[in-house]
């Protein structure tokens, strides 16, 4: 059965709120005159706006750009960048400038009596140019109220927009070649100033023309140097000689080996006499006089020999002074003339550039005279645009259908928030306003009600219980009680249960029975296996005595049975009653939980049966308007002044 998989399922706790289809659909039809009255103000005005818009006729051209570049070159990079051809992305900002469109709207209306600044306003109103993705083409668009004149508008616009090119190119142009002549004008100043200062640099730094300086005083260096080197040598050989006093030094002299013979000869003839005659002899005398003569012969040789030598080392010394002075001359020379050419090349660098500059603007200048006369833009028409043959846009019917749809939809949303934005009842005052019924309890809010009557827990909840039962017995007759709800999710079977729990507690017999036709769930909540019940008892199926269950806590239940074999009406037969009135002496207190009031008629019925009606209102989700509707129901049937609880209180 249903019930059954929805309990595996485990169904949504009883008591909470939630909007769902059927509850909405009942909002909707309960409110329905305020939701046409919302749906007519939206449709009435949006009919009327969609009658009334004229039809719009859209043209369409496809521009291409053959060379999105611009074609003059870049001369200077910043001082042309004035001359540059903007980018295609940019093209559209001049697709859409508003001196174009003047043009256009003055070249559609020519002769005509227009006033061109408010059609210019219009037609930029109602014209689109969008670049298609990856290519270089731009897409231009154009509505207007007449096809033909939504062609010739964005045709002539697009033909505008391509002289508007040409002429910007030629302008372009010439203004290029104004700016080259006035820089070939600057240059030619330039290379005759750069020049004259070359020339002056040369004379003043004694730089020869044709030929190189630099390498003659390298030149007179080097020879200078090699000129050094035998003096630096013979140099040497002087100073050595000078610095040793030996008379060795001086043999390779003839007059000095002459010398040195005599005085052997002289002391060898010495040596003779000296033995044969003895030291006094006047031979032996003259002897060593003519020895001591040639010895002061080759020493007067050596002194002069040494002064010719000393002599010709300070001549020596005073040719390589010379020669050293003028080799420092030249090396002073010589940087001075490094630095005077690397000065003058900078100089003929700069002229040399000046001249390479002056030639490119001269070769250049040709080229933009050429292309003064033969500017073209590098856009075309790909495809002009034809004349439309339907209006643009959604049609009308469409327009009047979504009209429909969204209104209905705005309304039903308005319906349910003014529904949803009324709170309900916050206080029992609010209920009571509302049903004119008996108050008898209010019950907190509980997250474990079940389990709370159960345990016999002593609660806040369990108290409340208590009161209710209190306010119950004081009536005249309370032996059977019918207790229901507005609509479902209240807490209707909780608050029986609760009830019945108590009444079980303190000895009291009790029966419980499921007469909720439109969606059953005691068993459910009791944990027992659903089996025949009610219905079967009304349809004749089965006696009164199989159908009743004593629970394991204590109490009595008569499940309400198979419901999709129970006919539709009963509840209406006379068996109702008599299962009452024969129950009614068997137990302390029946307590009947059935379908919501405004589900069905099942709890309008039963209410003109039994002793006692308790009503279980949910607090804050309930609305005045509902209670009143389940007060006039439930008073025209209850024997007495019917009751209520109001559930989930803080």
């Amino acid at each position: 059965m249903e019930r059954r998989k929805e309990d595996r399922n485990g169904r949504r706790q009883e008591g909470t709120p939630f909007l769902d289809i059927a509850l909405a659909t009942g909002i909707l039809w309960r409110r329905r005159f305020i939701m046409i009255i919302i749906t007519g103000l939206i449709l009435i005005p949006s009919f009327a706006y969609v009658l009334m818009k004229p039809d719009f006729y859209a043209s369409t051209a496809s521009l291409i750009f053959e060379n999105p570049q611009s074609g003059l070159g870049d001369l200077q990079g910043a001082s042309l960048k004035a001359f540059d051809d903007p980018s295609i992305s940019s093209q559209l900002g001049a697709l859409l400038s508003s001196q174009l469109a003047r043009r256009t709207v003055a070249a559609v209306n020519e002769g005509k009596e227009l006033n061109v600044e408010e059609k210019t306003v219009d037609f930029l109103s109602r014209l689109t140019a969008e670049k298609k993705p990856k290519t270089n083409v731009i897409v231009l668009s154009y509505e207007d109220t007449d096809p033909v004149a939504s062609m010739e508008y964005v045709n002539k616009h697009a033909q505008t927009y391509i002289q508007s090119m040409q002429e910007s190119r030629r302008q372009q142009a010439q203004d290029l070649n104004a700016w080259i002549s006035d820089q070939v004008s600057v240059l030619k100043q330039d290379i005759q100033k750069k020049s004259e200062a070359v020339q002056k640099y040369k004379a003043d730094a004694g730089i020869i023309s044709g030929k190189d300086s630099g390498d003659l005083i390298y030149q007179q260096i080097s020879d200078v140097s090699k000129q050094l080197v035998p003096i630096e040598s013979l140099k040497a050989n002087l100073s050595a000689k000078s610095s040793t006093a030996s008379t060795d030094q001086f043999s390779s002299f003839p007059i000095i080996q002459s010398l040195k013979a005599q005085i052997s000869l002289a002391q060898q003839d010495l040596t003779a006499v000296s033995a044969n005659l003895g030291k006094n002899h006047p031979d032996v005398i003259t002897a060593k006089r003519r020895m001591e003569q040639a010895n002061a012969d080759l020493q007067r040789e050596i002194v002069k020999i040494q002064k010719s030598e000393k002599a010709e080392l300070d001549t020596v010394l005073m040719q390589e002074s010379i020669l050293r002075k003028r080799l420092a001359e030249l090396n002073v020379q010589a940087g001075s003339i490094r630095q005077k050419e690397t000065f003058l090349q900078s100089l003929e660098s700069e002229e040399l550039a000046s001249r390479s500059l002056l030639e490119n603007f001269l070769k250049r200048q040709e080229e933009i005279k050429s292309q003064i006369s033969l500017a073209q833009s590098n856009v075309r028409i790909l495809s002009p645009a034809d004349m439309p043959a339907s209006a643009s846009g959604v049609q009308k019917s469409a327009l009047f259908i979504a009209l429909i749809f969204f209104g209905l939809l705005i309304g039903a949303a308005i319906t349910i928030a003014l529904e949803l934005f009324d709170r309900g009842i916050e206080t029992p005052d609010d209920a009571r306003s509302a049903l004119k019924f008996r108050f008898i309890g209010a019950l907190p809010n509980s997250h474990a009600p079940e389990l709370e009557a159960i345990n016999h827990r002593k609660s806040l909840y369990m108290d409340e219980i208590k009161r209710i039962y209190l306010s119950l017995s004081k009536r005249n007759s309370a032996k059977s009680i019918m207790i229901s709800s507005a609509q479902e999710g209240e807490g209707k079977t909780i608050s029986t249960l609760s009830l019945a729990r108590y009444l079980n507690g303190i000895g009291q017999k009790i029966l419980i029975v499921d007469a909720d036709t439109s969606s059953p769930s005691l068993a459910g909540k009791v944990c027992i296996h659903e089996g025949s019940g009610l219905a079967e008892y009304l349809s004749g199926e089965e006696p009164l005595d199989n159908l009743i269950q004593k629970h394991k806590d204590g109490f009595f239940i008569l499940q309400a049975g198979n419901q999709n074999t129970a006919p539709v009406n009963i509840m209406s037969g006379k068996r109702l009653q008599t299962l009452i009135d024969e129950l009614t002496p068997q137990f302390d207190h029946i307590l009947i939980d059935t379908a919501p009031v405004l589900k069905n008629s099942d709890a309008e019925i039963i209410s003109s049966l039994v002793d006692q009606v308790v009503l279980v209102v949910e607090k804050k989700r309930e609305k005045k308007h509902t209670l009143k509707k389940v007060s006039e129901i439930l008073r025209q049937q209850a024997k007495d002044v019917p009751s209520f609880i109001l559930n989930k209180c803080a």
